[in-house]
């Protein structure tokens, strides 16, 4: 109920009110609060903010203590969108932007590695891109022989999340879009 301690410069102390009610009457800070006080004016205004007693406790404090207090929320500056305007020029040339359409398939090609061996790479190609053992085989040792080898044609989303496991583990792996034609 009663707040005593090092949280306000001011000590509080209980004592009976003039009508006989029992209250909290502020007096002069005891002589060990009154040197910390003097020592350290600024942490005992940092206590004030921090311990929910108001700001203008702490700015007014400061300022009789000749200091400066930042005022963050008040002197920031508020950010809005960007505004943008269009200007019509008559006679010019309008040029409208088209949409490139994401093809619908992709392909997942292996290049080869010379780094790592024939067997993890048949083993990545099994977790990552759940290929079975023999398949995973086939498409090593296209790419080993030849130089580069389908894994496969996937949608954009798991193209994309094989080609970056594929690449997380080392190996050299790209997609490409399938052409309609093909």
């Amino acid at each position: 109920m009663l707040s005593v301690g090092t949280s306000s410069p001011a000590f509080v102390a209980p004592r009976l009110r003039l009508d006989g009610s029992p209250g909290a009457v502020r007096t002069a800070p005891p002589a060990s609060q009154a040197l910390n006080l003097r020592a350290a004016p600024l942490a005992f205004a940092a206590k004030d903010v921090a311990a929910g007693s108001g700001l203008l406790l702490a700015a007014s404090f400061a300022a009789r203590s000749g200091r400066r207090v930042a005022r963050r929320a008040v002197d920031m500056p508020v950010k809005e969108p960007p505004v943008t305007t269009t200007v019509a020029i008559p006679g010019a040339k309008v040029e409208e932007e088209t949409k490139q359409k994401r093809a619908d398939e992709y392909r997942l090609v292996l290049y080869n590695d010379p780094l790592n061996k024939r067997e993890f790479v048949a083993r990545c190609l099994m977790t990552i891109c759940l290929l079975k053992e023999g398949d995973a085989y086939q498409v090593m040792m296209k790419a080993h022989k030849e130089g580069v080898a389908v894994v496969g044609t996937y949608s954009f989303e798991t193209a994309e999340a094989y080609c970056d496991g594929l690449k997380s583990q080392g190996l050299s792996v790209d997609i490409f879009p399938v052409d309609k034609d093909e």
